[in-house]
Formats: structure tokens, sequence, C-alpha cells
């Protein structure tokens, strides 16, 4: 019985390493059952033949508070990294529209790239819910339906940009809140829609020969 109370120390350190070696793993793609079976083995066999000395194993436990922040911090670059992005694409789309420059391949992989920002942003944006499902045309086969749809498109993306929700962090206004995460929802849904229509892409100054 002395011995086990002089062993449960160290297996309980050794049973949060390894499971902050899995959670490693799993998030970050390395490791596996095979690196970690030395380790189980030694686990086994007890305290004494642990491979660690113990204040090594201090130093890999994790701190909770230093892996919020780290996540925290992630999740800011993140959030400016395609809130940029979401910007410059959705203003290239348009200039290259009005140049008579976007060609429907461009088109498909700008609706794409401003699809997978909003995506992201919506994901780390609270209250989701609070977005209104906006009716938009989904099917747009026309010069003046791909033209209404990109300035559209153009339009919520600079709506969602500049709303004030985004630059308050003291008050919080459910109305400008609301609106930006419609925005943003109407944001992903006109460009998928943009995105599976591309293919049949028409530039202002051409002629649908059925119309």
């Amino acid at each position: 019985m002395n011995k086990l109370r002089q062993c449960l120390p160290q297996l309980l350190l050794f049973l949060c390493l390894i499971g902050s070696i899995k959670v490693s793993g799993a998030r970050y793609g390395t490791g596996s059952g095979s690196d970690l079976a030395p380790m189980e083995n030694a686990c086994r066999k007890g305290a004494r033949s642990l491979p660690l000395p113990v204040p090594y194993l201090f130093q890999q436990t994790p701190d909770k508070r230093l892996e919020r922040d780290r996540e925290r911090a992630y999740a800011r670059e993140q959030f400016t990294k395609n809130f940029r992005d979401l910007q410059l694409l959705g203003k290239g789309l348009l200039q290259d529209h009005e140049a008579t420059k976007l060609s429907s391949a461009r088109l498909a992989k700008s609706a794409r790239s401003i699809n997978k920002c909003a995506r992201t942003l919506r994901s780390l944006i609270a209250l989701g819910e609070m977005a209104s499902e906006v009716e938009i045309d989904k099917e747009i086969d026309t010069a003046r339906e791909f033209d209404e749809s990109i300035r559209k498109l153009a339009s919520l993306i600079s709506e969602f940009a500049h709303n004030p929700v985004h630059q308050s962090n003291k008050v919080f206004n459910t109305d400008q809140a609301e609106r930006a995460q419609t925005d943003l929802l109407t944001i992903i849904n006109l460009s998928k829609a943009l995105e599976n229509k591309s293919k049949d892409y028409a530039r202002p100054n051409q002629r649908s020969p059925s119309k």
C-alpha cells in the first residue's frame, strides 16, 4: 500500500502526459498509437520504469490559461486574415467584372474563395443564429443577372466590413449584430450561387442568344 501511494503521483503525471500527447497528435496530425506504445508499456511496469524524470513531466503538462490565450490569438489572427481577404476578393471581383476582364473560371475561383472566407468568419463570430435568411436569385444565366448579382455581392461585403459592430468592443448593438450576421449569410449563399452558375457567365456587354 505504501509503495502504491509513493507511485501514484508519478503515475497520474504520466497519464496526463499521455493525454496531452494524444491531443497534440490529433490537433496537428502527428503522432500515432505506435508512437505512444513504449510509454504505455512503461506505465504498466510501474512508476520506477518511467522513461522521463518528474521535472520533465511537469514541463510537458500544458498550462490551460496559456493554451486558451494561444487559441484566442489564433482566432483573432484568422478573423483578421479572412476579414481582409473577403474585402479584397469582393473588390477585385467587381473591378474585373467592370473592366470585362472576368472569365468564367476566375468567377468560379473568386466566388469559391469568398464563400470560404465568409464561412470561416461566421464560425468565428458568436451569435450566428441571429442571421435571417434572405432570398436570392440562384438561377443566374443572363448578362444582366450576372451583373446584378456580382454588384450585390460586392455591396454586401462592403456593408458587412463597415458594420459598426466590428469597431466597438464596449457596446453591443443587437440590430447591428443581426445585420452583420444576415449580410454574412447572404454573402455565403450568393457566392455559392455564382460559383454554381459561373460556367454560364456573360459579361455586361454580351447578350444571351435566348433573350
